[in-house]
């Protein structure tokens, strides 16, 4: 499990079972620090990348957290290329911010 501070978020990555390379890790990082780009309020961030044992195809699983004040925003995908999925889980991310920070922006006024 490796924690770290980025832009004041504080950011798990956990990868049970396996060991993962600096490459899939610094782009992990990257996707983060670009949420934190789209809403400054991000309080967390918790990643998780499981190897699903008995499964030939789609045997990868990348699960994400995100702690924002008063929700958690969730998103996961199942490939048996973990960088492939973690685009697109962050892709989904992404759109859960805007959503969600367009709700409160709405409800300020």
């Amino acid at each position: 499990m490796n924690t770290f501070d980025i832009n004041k978020i504080q950011l798990t990555i956990q990868s049970p079972h396996f060991k993962m390379n600096d490459e899939l890790n610094n782009y992990l990082i990257a996707e983060v620090e670009k949420l934190g780009k789209t809403y400054s309020r991000i309080d967390k961030c918790e990643i998780v990348l499981r190897v699903i044992a008995n499964k030939p195809m789609n045997n990868g699983e990348v699960e994400v957290k995100l702690f924002v004040p008063g929700n958690v925003l969730f998103a996961t995908v199942k490939n048996s290329d973990f960088k492939l999925a973690s685009k697109k889980v962050f892709e989904d991310l992404k759109e859960q911010l805007s959503k969600f920070k367009e709700k409160i922006t709405d409800n300020t006024f």
